[in-house]
């Protein structure tokens, strides 16, 4: 039904992985600096980039949602979702939604 070769190209040509690691670590050090208490409360030895190699992020999954107001299905996207383990434990995640021509829309940044 769906050709899952034509998807991987498409991860290839919009250079998905990099958006979306970008899109984290970008989001996390915008959520130090937007809340301070709360960030502290859950990455607490976090200075920076040089304690990146306390998380572990991998893109786990790359899903192609259509969305809103079945059937117009007018709220399309790719979404590519990693979890986000700091210090061994899992804490959250962070999606980043994709529209068809590659650029992002919207992205999440969810603690548990």
């Amino acid at each position: 039904m769906f050709d899952f070769e034509e998807l991987k190209k498409w991860i290839i040509e919009h250079d998905i992985e990099q958006k979306a690691y970008k899109g984290f670590w970008m989001n996390l050090e915008n959520y130090k600096i937007e809340e301070p208490n709360e960030f502290i409360c859950y990455f607490s030895a976090y200075k920076g980039k040089e304690d990146r190699g306390d998380f572990e992020v991998e893109i786990k999954s790359v899903s192609i949602n259509y969305s809103n107001n079945y059937p117009k299905c007018d709220y399309n996207h790719v979404i590519v979702t990693i979890p986000v383990k700091y210090k061994g434990k899992e804490v959250g995640y962070y999606q980043l939604l994709l529209n068809f021509d590659g650029t992002p829309d919207d992205d999440f940044f969810v603690i548990h």
